[in-house]
């Protein structure tokens, strides 16, 4: 890294780091955001944000979205900028072969520094657009963590200023308003730059200097106010609205902000992280030796301001079990207060420690330019140093040397003491929780003297898989030499895909499904599907409780998820490149296939909390609605109808067990997907012992009954919206099965044509919404129908107004389709973010396993180029055509209740 401030106070700093990704990230961040503001400028720090784009000095109008759409680029996904209390921030992410553009996008930042040019008509839309936002980030019917937060800032300087402002301001500004605004704040002494990526340091440097030194020396000297945080209100709250659907005891402790100046810092850091992870262990092990385990418990921390930390305990419930949430995080806290943790408990987290000391070097090589950015600018808005490879090291071996458990029990003893503030989530319309009683029955336990309790550290064996003799488990071998991809076929079925990627150090991705799916399932077994997952994993595996296998993947970095989605199932799976954690995961894998079981009381507990929530979501206004939605499109489709409480409760754990059965035990037909860093020959003896002995069974196809759709134009307005906000939404489904790949290309860019369409025009020519929401699916193997939903967020009194232009937007392109320039230019955008998706080896095993698993080309997503060309501008009005056939179409306007 090098960095330096120029004579005028501009600072920069450049991460020049080899990477395989082929981006470089660019972060421009002015001290400048709500804080800056007087009470008539309310607002001013994020409209100014949002004037940057609209025209400056070197890149007038619609210059800047030339610039970077004509080298692929999005606003939005590569083009960004947010604004906060202490600052604002842009962030540009571009292609690092492309030094022009770099040096166009520095011109650009120096004149968003310097020359953005504020003209009233482009002002008086941006009002708009602001105005539409402010609606949409405003809640009436609060969700929970909204209110919290609310509540928390209530009557504060914090409330007066944030960052969306008020509309009364935003109305009321002129461009000499802003434009004042703009040259207090925006100064080369008050702004700093980060590049980070695969660039040349030494002209990256020329390039800054000479764009950046000739901004002249700010005669201003303003300085943004430093406010303090407000304290933590201790009065017990209960939160309910027509958006809460969940039950959910919480306990809010305030702390000290940590402000991390060396490595001393971090290893302090360190050792509160390992106690929230005492505190989360022990609060798990006392729930899971409860007669009636509560749902869910844990600790974790939470910045509701980037000043000002909580520690947050939290038990998930059923409605009518807050008060003994309440005795229990007191009763486990005077544990805490008056035992301690025990030595096993301290140890096992010293063993968590060692395990990620060992991954340092490699998490700092895995490093892409998009995460040095960011973590810069972290440390930059916090005033904390910036994390490095050896500060880091330095503070874990200071951690070890340091740590005990006298002291992190003393740590838990200042936390329980700390002001806190209880709270409850209850759904809208239950029963609210008495507040004098559970104010009461806190104070009695967390003072009453409590025995300590047992707590049992698991040890998880590896299961033993006996090898048969003599034959051998591939039927079936390949290699291409093109793309290093090694292809076995299995005796048990199962096909295998292996490819070495080095791109990130020392991981493995894998995939390990099958086709099939809830499409293919049976009314009774989309119930007990309801049940599945949640009772297995919580079951444990092996003999093993759930908590001790998660704890043990911690430990050994891996993960195993399992999967049940529309058109396959099967299992997600992460490993480190180390022989005992692959053998861990593999021997899982095997486990979860032929030893998994459910506990009679887990599922119990699982049935009944899945009762209470649908009933709970049943209770919410909007419910209603989208059951109506449901209906029209898929109308008299017993595959689509949601099931109902009576439905779940009628689901048997022998139910259940047969679906596992039918999904997990039989292999015939699996596809084993891995990419990483690793060797062939490194995997192949686990997989032939834990893969290829899995039992065989019923092979597992693409199968689904024909599915009823609809067939005819229809519009709906309701009136359940729960925010003062108008909802229009335009949604179509056909039956248009994938021919093959070129489809999957088709439906990308058919959404990334209508989704610029729509910011184009119903946004930044009209200001009717924020940002339009394009979702276009296409029919892949297994899939009942095709989708496309176009959902807009607007002012209640231009929902009819926004309905009519995207119906003018919709009737065009069926009427005179795309043109050749718009295909092009989509064309770039997505085969450039394929390309770039190609350099991880996360993102290229989830493209992999695509192709492996719906029977597409092996490497197909390589050849995306080759693909994407033979996509003609017919081919794609065709497209388009078929998946916005007006008479499969519901046209749906969703207002507030008056």
């Amino acid at each position: 890294m090098s960095s330096n401030t120029l004579d005028n106070g501009f600072f920069y700093a450049i991460h020049a780091k080899p990477e395989n990704s082929d981006k470089i990230e660019l972060r421009l961040m002015i001290k400048s955001g709500s804080f800056s503001e007087t009470d008539a400028q309310s607002g001013y720090a994020h409209l100014l944000e949002h004037m940057a784009f609209n025209g400056t000095k070197n890149f007038p109008k619609l210059k800047i979205v030339e610039l970077f759409e004509k080298s692929g680029l999005t606003f939005g996904h590569d083009i960004n900028a947010y604004t906060s209390f202490d600052e604002t921030v842009y962030s540009f992410s571009i292609p690092k072969d492309n030094t022009q553009l770099l040096a166009d996008t520095l011109l650009y930042l120096r004149d968003i520094l310097t020359d953005i040019e504020l003209e009233q008509h482009e002002l008086d839309k941006e009002k708009g657009v602001v105005e539409n936002e402010y609606h949409q980030s405003t809640q009436q019917e609060k969700s929970y963590y909204y209110a919290l937060f609310d509540d928390y800032i209530e009557n504060s300087e914090y409330q007066r200023r944030l960052p969306i402002g008020t509309l009364k301001s935003i109305n009321n500004s002129t461009v000499a308003s802003i434009n004042t605004f703009y040259k207090d704040w925006y100064r080369p002494d008050n702004a700093r730059l980060v590049i980070a990526g695969d660039v040349d340091s030494e002209s990256t440097t020329q390039l800054i200097t000479a764009l950046f030194s000739t901004i002249e020396t700010s005669q201003n000297t303003k300085q943004q106010p430093v406010l303090t945080p407000p304290a933590l209100k201790t009065a017990t709250q209960i939160y309910s609205s027509k958006v809460i659907n969940f039950s959910q005891t919480d306990l809010y402790f305030e702390v000290p902000m940590l402000k991390i100046t060396n490595s001393e810092g971090i290893s302090h850091s360190l050792k509160l992280n390992m106690l929230d992870q005492l505190f989360n262990y022990r609060l798990n092990a006392a729930n899971n030796q409860r007669a009636q385990p509560f749902h869910k418990v844990g600790l974790f921390y939470n910045s509701f301001l980037s000043n000002k930390g909580f520690e947050n305990i939290y038990v998930s419930h059923q409605k009518n079990e807050s008060q003994q949430a309440v005795k229990f995080i007191a009763q486990e806290l005077a544990r805490i207060h008056q035992h301690g943790f025990s030595q096993a408990e301290y140890q096992q987290q010293l063993i968590q420690i060692k395990s990620a000391q060992a991954e340092l070097s490699t998490i700092y090589s895995n490093k892409n330019s998009q995460q040095l950015a960011d973590e810069v600018i972290n440390a930059w808005s916090s005033g904390s140093i910036e994390y490095t490879l050896e500060n880091e090291q330095r503070a874990y071996q200071l951690l070890l040397a340091t740590v005990s458990l006298e002291e992190l029990n003393q740590f838990a003893k200042t936390l329980i003491n700390s002001p806190h503030k209880m709270t409850f989530a209850t759904p809208y319309q239950a029963k609210k929780p008495d507040v004098l009683a559970a104010d009461k029955i806190f104070a009695d336990a967390i003072n009453k003297p409590i025995n300590n309790i047992a707590i049992e550290i698991e040890t998880l064996t590896l299961p033993i898989v006996t090898k048969s003799g003599g034959t051998s488990k591939i039927d079936s071998e390949r290699f291409d030499t093109d793309t290093q991809i090694t292809q076995w076929q299995l005796s048990n079925g199962v096909s295998v895909v292996l490819q070495p990627d080095h791109s990130v150090k020392n991981t493995i991705n894998m995939s390990f499904t099958a086709p099939g799916g809830i499409n293919s399932f049976t009314k009774k077994q989309r119930a007990a599907n309801y049940l599945l997952i949640n009772s297995y994993m919580n079951s444990g595996l092996a003999g093993v409780s759930a908590q001790a296998i998660q704890q043990q993947f911690n430990q050994e970095r891996i993960d195993m998820m399992p999967v049940i989605e529309a058109n396959n199932h099967g299992f997600n799976l992460y490993s480190i490149n180390e022989p005992k954690s692959l053998e861990l995961l593999f021997s899982m894998l095997y486990s979860s296939v032929t030893n998994a079981s459910v506990n009679e009381q887990i599922f119990a507990l699982e049935k009944k909390g899945s009762i209470e929530h649908l009933q709970n979501n049943l209770a919410l206004p909007t419910t209603a609605t989208w059951i109506k939605v449901n209906d029209i499109l898929f109308p008299n489709n017993p595959q689509q109808k949601r099931i109902s409480a009576k439905e779940l409760a009628e689901v048997q754990q022998s139910d259940v067990e047969r679906l596992y059965q039918t999904l997990f035990n039989n292999v015939n037909g699996y596809k084993l997907t891995i990419v990483g860093d690793f060797d062939t020959a490194q995997l192949k003896p686990l997989i032939l012992q834990y893969v290829a002995s899995l039992p065989k069974g019923k092979n597992n196809t693409f199968d689904h009954p024909t599915q009823s759709l609809i067939t005819k134009t229809t519009m709906l307005n309701e009136t359940s919206y729960p925010q003062d906000n108008g909802q229009v939404l335009f949604y179509t489904v056909t039956d248009t099965p994938n021919q093959g790949i070129k489809q999957v290309y088709q439906a990308e860019l058919m959404q990334a044509i209508i989704s610029k369409t729509l910011t184009k025009i119903v946004r930044e020519q009209l200001s009717l919404t924020y940002s339009p929401y394009v979702m276009v699916r296409d029919q892949a193997a297994g899939q009942a129908f095709t989708q496309v939903m176009i959902e807009l967020i607007t002012k209640v009194e231009d929902v009819e107004q926004t309905q009519q232009v995207v119906d003018s937007i919709i009737s065009d392109l069926l009427t005179n389709g795309i043109t050749e320039a718009q295909l092009n230019e989509n064309k770039k955008t997505i085969t450039q973010d394929l390309a770039y998706s190609l350099n991880e080896s996360p993102n290229k095993q989830w493209l992999l396993h695509r192709d492996h698993l719906f029977n597409y080309a092996l490497g197909s997503t390589e050849d995306a180029l080759a693909i994407f060309d033979s996509i003609s501008v017919a081919d794609m009005n065709q497209f388009i055509r078929t998946y916005l056939d007006p008479t499969k179409t519901l046209r749906f306007i969703n207002t507030p209740q008056l």
